[in-house]
C-alpha cells in the first residue's frame, strides 16, 4: 500500500500510545476501565450565532483528537440523557462513549468541593491541595449519613475512630495500594468493633470474584486492628429490589473469568450481611447501628431477659418463655442461624422476630424462603426506638418552636425528647404466617 498518509501513521501511533496508557494504569495503577459518555449542550440566542459556536466547538474537540459529531433528529434524546435520573439513550451512550481510567472518572465527579465548611463544627485543619480551611460538624445527621465520621486518609486511620468511613477511592488513591483494580466494595465502614463492607446492587446480574474481593477488603481490615468482626452491607433502591437480586428467577446471562453473581457469591465469601435500603429507612436503620448494645437494649426494654449459653445465643432474650430475636439491623444470616437453633432445640417454640415497619414485608418471604412460617413478627415504631436510643435523637434535625391556636410557644425538640417512665413502646404484632 502506498496511499497512507502522515496522517494514517499519526492516527495508528495514537491508538498504540493510548493502548499502552490503558494498560498501564489498570496494571501497574490499580485503576479500572470504564466507559464514559459525553454529550455536548450548545445554547445560543439566534440561529446564526448557534451554527458559529457548533463550528467553533467542533474545531476545538478536533484540535484535542476528540470526534465530535452532531446530534442532528437526536436532541430530545440527548437532553434527556443528560438529565440526572439514570436513563441514558442506548444509541447516543454508544455513539458518545470513551475509554477512561479510575482517575480520568474521579476529575469527572459533578457536584465536588474542596471546601468543608460547617457552622459550629470542629477545625480539622487546612485542605493540602488549595490551604481552605475544613471545619466538619460530624453530628449533624442531615448532611452526613448516620452520625459517621466521612473521613480518612487510609483504612489504618480509622483504628483510632469510634466510627468512621473511607471509600474505595480514596483508598485508590493511596500510591501504596494497587491491589484494588477488579473488586465492586464502596469502601470500608467501622463502627465500634465491627467493620462493614458496603456494595450496592441494582439488578440480579451484578457480580464480583468471591475469593480476590474478600482478600482484598480482609487485606484494609487488618490495618485497621481492633476490628472482631467483619459483616458486609447490601444496599439498592429498596428491600423489594435487593430481594430480586439476591433472588433471581433465572440464571442470567454467562459469566467468564471466575466472576460469580451476588446471590452464590455472598455463601462463599461466607460473611453476615445486611440489607439496607437508600433513603430515610436505610438512614435510620443505619443510625440503630451505630448505638451501642442496640440489640439488648431493644430486648431489654421490650421485658425480655437476656440468657447465655456456653455455644452462643440461642436468641436476643426471653419474654414469657417465647425467644425474642432482635431483627432490626435485618441481618440475613444471623437470623436464620437463630431460628434453626431454636427449631433444633424445641421444634413447638414459636420465636418473635423484632424489626422496623419497612423490613416486615422481607421478614415474610424470608420466613417463607426457608421454610421458617411457625413465627411471629413485631414491628416497633420509629418513635419507640427513637424513645429508647436517645442518641439519635439528639443527633436529629432541630425544629423551630410554633405557636399553638392558643398562642402558647412550644419547643417541638423539648417536647418530642422527653419521655415518661411508665411509656409503653408501641409494638404491631403479627400472627403465625401461613
Amino acid at each position: 500500500e502506498v496511499d497512507d498518509t502522515r496522517q494514517d501513521f499519526e492516527e495508528l501511533d495514537d491508538a498504540i500510545s493510548s493502548g499502552f496508557f490503558l494498560k498501564e494504569g489498570m496494571n501497574r495503577g490499580g485503576q479500572d476501565f470504564y466507559y464514559m459518555s459525553t454529550v455536548i449542550e450548545i445554547t445560543a440566542y439566534d440561529v446564526e450565532e448557534l451554527e458559529q459556536r457548533v463550528s467553533d466547538v467542533m474545531m476545538l474537540c478536533g484540535s484535542m483528537s476528540m470526534v465530535c459529531k452532531r446530534a442532528d433528529y437526536k436532541h430530545e434524546q440527548c437532553f434527556l440523557s443528560s438529565l440526572p435520573i439514570l436513563s441514558v439513550d442506548a444509541d447516543i451512550e454508544r455513539k458518545g462513549r470513551r475509554n477512561v481510567l479510575t482517575d480520568s472518572l474521579a476529575a469527572s465527579f459533578p457536584f465536588s468541593s474542596f471546601e468543608i465548611y460547617d457552622e459550629g463544627g470542629i477545625f480539622l485543619g487546612l485542605n493540602k491541595y488549595n490551604r481552605s480551611v475544613a471545619i466538619l460538624d460530624i453530628f449533624d445527621s442531615d448532611k452526613y449519613l448516620a452520625v459517621i465520621d466521612i473521613f480518612g486518609e487510609k483504612t489504618a486511620s480509622l483504628a483510632g475512630m469510634k466510627s468512621g468511613y473511607i471509600s474505595s477511592l480514596s483508598i485508590r488513591a493511596d500510591e501504596d495500594q494497587k491491589v484494588l483494580a477488579g473488586t465492586r466494595f464502596l469502601g470500608v465502614l467501622k463502627i465500634n468493633d465491627s467493620a462493614y463492607i458496603p456494595y450496592f446492587l441494582s439488578d440480579e446480574n451484578e457480580w464480583i470474584i468471591p475469593g480476590y474481593e474478600n482478600d482484598t477488603f480482609i487485606s484494609q481490615i487488618d490495618s485497621i486492628k481492633c476490628v472482631k468482626k467483619v459483616n458486609l452491607v447490601i444496599t439498592g433502591n429498596s428491600l423489594e429490589e435487593l430481594w430480586k437480586c439476591l433472588h433471581p428467577e433465572g440464571e442470567g446471562s454467562k459469566l467468564i473469568h471466575g466472576q460469580v453473581r451476588f446471590n452464590k457469591a455472598l455463601e462463599e465469601l461466607g460473611h453476615d450481611y445486611l440489607l439496607i435500603p437508600s433513603g430515610r429507612n436505610g438512614v435510620f436503620q443505619m443510625k440503630i447501628l451505630t448505638s451501642s448494645r442496640y440489640r439488648e437494649r431493644l430486648a431489654e426494654a421490650l421485658g425480655c431477659t437476656i440468657e447465655r449459653t456456653p455455644d452462643g445465643p440461642m436468641c436476643d432474650g426471653i419474654k414469657n418463655g417465647n425467644p425474642y430475636i432482635i431483627a432490626v439491623d435485618l441481618n440475613i444470616n444471623r437470623i436464620i442461624r437463630l431460628l434453626k437453633r431454636l427449631k433444633s432445640h424445641d421444634a413447638n417454640l414459636v420465636p418473635r422476630i423484632c424489626c422496623l415497619p419497612f423490613q416486615k414485608k422481607t421478614i415474610y418471604k424470608l420466613l417463607k424462603f426457608y421454610d421458617m412460617q411457625k413465627t411471629r413478627i413485631l414491628t416497633i415504631d420509629n418513635e419507640s426506638v427513637m424513645n429508647i436510643f436517645a442518641e439519635i435523637r439528639t443527633n436529629c434535625c432541630k425544629k423551630e418552636a410554633y405557636i399553638t391556636m392558643e398562642g402558647k410557644n412550644v419547643d417541638a425538640n423539648i417536647q418530642k425528647s422527653e419521655r415518661k417512665d411508665n411509656e409503653e413502646i408501641e409494638i404491631d404484632e403479627d400472627l403465625e404466617s401461613d
